[in-house]
């Protein structure tokens, strides 16, 4: 691929990425004022718990390795994978069903017999945007990625218009994935839509046989960081009231926002320098360090700018909807470090520090955790799980940073 045609391809790429993430907040925000909390936080655990469920699909592997696969190789991987969600969604299904039948309701998301179709709607998307990215077939990429939110917003509206409930809002983000996943699939060659479901058991386990470490690394790694980001929601139900819950759902969706939408193309351009600087044998310079810096400084500048919105039109909002500018702030403060891990995205697999991963997401859930039970223990406002929250999150960011730049220096990589 040329250098010219390499841009060309991030550029519309990422350039999607960033103009989806803002019509999602767009939309997401809209749809959170027309149902109101509850249902918002019935949404919010809804998605919190795909993520979940994403271990019984694809490992959340599909997108990321399908691309950096060989191309004889990619084709058999994306099959095995197909496999693996399949058979796994079938076993997710069960386990959902037992629970809906032996778990009281008020414990369980709404709508938890469809969330084992919606996670494995996810990671077929995850594995046909892959095929399309290695191919560079940028058009159906980037029409992915700006057809989520649209799709959801017109699906929501119309939904709302029939049946204004919780359900229906979860209907209209999985129906929204199920109609984009169908446009990748349409969108892959036809001998691509042929091999992908080949399906085979038994390749599936010679897979699973030959790549377990990978599995048990990248894949488990990449699994439990997921999980971490999801894991304030999951357990914020616990403590909270749905419209409590709904408020705090709508600023954590207010502060990934632009972690994402910033983040990520900034932690792009700085894990290709440091993936070049490793292949020639280089020592990373001070232009990737200055880059980082830059963006956690318009991170700054952005969280504190949205903060300061919120507070300054309270007054517009509707009254459900006050609550939440009281949970803002201290969310807001955690994603000033979140945005800081996220410009360094997935350094620990470029530095072949894996485990680093694994370990690190392991002790994010379990402070939060920790966090969730001293609530509980000391019958505490749910306002003092939030600050914890945000202590565990600067916590994680600062020992993410600190971890890689020691690895780094150690390879004499600094």
């Amino acid at each position: 691929m040329s250098r010219l045609k390499f841009l060309s391809h991030f550029s519309s790429h990422t350039g999607s990425a960033m103009i989806g993430g803002v019509i999602q907040l767009i939309t997401i925000t809209v749809m959170a004022g027309i149902y109101g909390p509850q249902a918002f936080s019935a949404l919010a655990a809804f998605m919190a718990m795909s993520h979940a469920l994403a271990f019984f699909t694809s490992l959340n592997l599909g997108g990321y390795t399908i691309s950096l696969t060989a191309r004889l190789e990619r084709m058999n991987f994306a099959s095995t994978l197909v496999t693996g969600t399949i058979l796994f969604t079938c076993i997710a299904l069960m386990l959902c069903s037992v629970a809906w039948i032996a778990v009281p309701a008020h414990w369980l998301p709404t709508g938890i017999l469809i969330l084992p179709f919606y996670a494995a709607a996810q990671a077929f998307s995850s594995i046909f945007f892959g095929l399309h990215l290695a191919a560079a077939r940028t058009f159906w990429a980037a029409a992915a990625l700006l057809l989520r939110p649209t799709l959801f917003f017109a699906i929501a509206l119309l939904f709302q218009w029939l049946h204004p409930a919780a359900i229906t809002l979860i209907a209209s983000v999985v129906l929204a994935e199920v109609l984009v996943c169908l446009m990748l699939y349409t969108g892959l060659a036809g001998t691509e839509r042929d091999q992908i479901f080949r399906l085979s058991l038994a390749r599936w386990r010679v897979s699973w046989r030959r790549h377990h470490k990978f599995y048990l690394t990248g894949g488990l790694g990449s699994y439990l960081s997921n999980l971490a980001m999801n894991t304030p929601i999951l357990l914020g139900g616990w403590i909270m009231t749905p419209t409590q819950m709904g408020n705090f759902a709508l600023a954590l969706r207010l502060m990934s926002a632009p972690v994402r939408m910033i983040g990520a193309p900034i932690g792009a351009i700085v894990n290709r320098s440091i993936a070049r600087h490793y292949r020639d044998e280089q020592a990373i310079g001070r232009k990737i360090f200055v880059t980082y810096g830059l963006g956690v400084l318009i991170g700054m500048v952005g969280f504190a700018l949205l903060a300061y919105l919120l507070r300054a039109f309270e007054y517009l909002l509707p009254t459900d909807w006050v609550e939440m500018t009281d949970y803002a702030p201290v969310v807001f403060c955690a994603g000033v470090f979140l945005f800081a891990t996220s410009t360094i995205g997935f350094l620990p697999l470029l530095i072949k520090n894996l485990w680093f991963l694994t370990i690190w997401s392991t002790g994010r859930i379990l402070g939060l955790s920790c966090s969730m039970l001293a609530v509980i223990a000391m019958d505490l406002a749910p306002i003092t799980f939030l600050g914890l929250f945000a202590t565990v999150e600067i916590c994680a960011s600062l020992v993410f940073v600190a971890g890689n730049t020691l690895k780094l220096k150690s390879q004499g990589r600094i």
